[in-house]
């Protein structure tokens, strides 16, 4: 009697438990095996269920490692016995956020009863190449620099963080014409003025990329050797008395003839002030890191110092060495 009961016991379980599995609704995904860059990660689904039922539901994407999060959205429907619910989902664009990774498709019910389904999918994302452009003054590169002379030969080069990656070169003069280079290469500072170099790598399963740098050519280097006074020490302290007894005389008579204006001296900042102040704002630049605006300054610079007469030119000279110092 007692294995009578047991075997009723398993054959009522048994067709209860085909009833829950029979009440349980068909659900197909179908999303492409593979996404890249730029596509757009989207799926579609289908829902057919064996009797009318509410069901409520989640739909998403899952992917292996850090990637940007979806918002769940809980969503309802009623399903008609036999007839299949249609539905899609949108996830965006794979972008720079994302990592080459394994992923998967779902959606799950969460009520009347708990069930799921998943679809396997990959992400690729090109890798990055990392360039840097070498501008120096000799094919070792020792010295990297960004300022030369009218005549110099520039040696021009590229290191990269790939082997072999298929490369374009162009060269744009100070009067706006190009030159595509073939790298590495030697290239002649023939005009005064501002150069821009553009480098492009690509390679395969890579990202493009794209660097430009800027240099400058100038007429001469700065150096000036200032003149030392000859004489002896009487000659000298004459000279200072002289000095003195002028600037006194020049004080009395401004002061009798109203002021200095009336002697029509320029009262605005000169030129070495205005140099001065230049060569401090390049100084600015450099320090932030901002080493192309300050090699324009420098330009600007010497085209001033040119102008300057030798007695000034030797006042903001040491400040102007300086400053070139500073961008080699």
């Amino acid at each position: 009697m007692e294995i009578l009961k047991k075997i009723i016991f398993n054959i009522l379980f048994i067709l209860l438990l085909s009833n829950l599995v029979y009440a349980i609704p068909s659900i197909k995904i179908e999303i492409n095996p593979l996404f890249y860059e730029g596509n757009e990660i989207n799926f579609v689904y289908s829902i057919l269920s064996s009797e009318d039922e509410d069901i409520k539901y989640i739909e998403g994407i899952s992917c292996v490692g850090d990637f940007p999060q979806d918002l769940l959205e809980v969503k309802e429907v009623k399903l008609k016995k036999g007839k299949s619910f249609q539905g899609e989902y949108t996830y965006g664009k794979v972008d720079e956020k994302f990592l080459s990774s394994n992923c998967f498709a779902y959606l799950s019910v969460i009520e009347p009863y708990k069930f799921d389904i998943r679809k396997e999918f990959e992400v690729k994302i090109s890798q990055i190449i990392y360039l840097q452009p070498k501008i120096c003054k000799d094919s070792e590169c020792s010295e990297m620099t960004k300022v030369f002379v009218k005549g110099d030969n520039i040696y021009i080069d590229y290191s990269s963080s790939v082997e072999n990656p298929s490369v374009t070169a162009v060269l744009t003069y100070p009067d706006k014409t190009t030159k595509q280079l073939i790298l590495p290469t030697f290239v002649k500072a023939e005009h005064i003025g501002n150069y821009e170099l553009e480098i492009m790598a690509s390679k395969q399963g890579y990202k493009t990329i794209t660097k430009k740098e800027l240099f400058g050519v100038i007429k001469e280097e700065a150096v000036i050797k200032p003149k030392e006074f000859k004489g002896d020490k009487y000659a000298s302290y004459l000279l200072y008395v002289l000095i003195i007894v002028l600037l006194v005389v020049l004080i009395y008579i401004t002061r009798k003839m109203g002021g200095i204006s009336a002697l029509g001296i320029r009262t605005s900042k000169s030129d070495v002030i205005k140099i001065n102040n230049k060569i401090n704002n390049a100084k600015k630049l450099i320090i932030r890191g901002n080493i192309n605006a300050a090699t324009s300054e420098y330009l600007e610079i010497t085209k001033l110092y040119e102008k300057l007469p030798p007695n000034k030119k030797k006042i903001v000279y040491r400040n102007l060495q300086d400053l070139y110092t500073m961008i080699k």
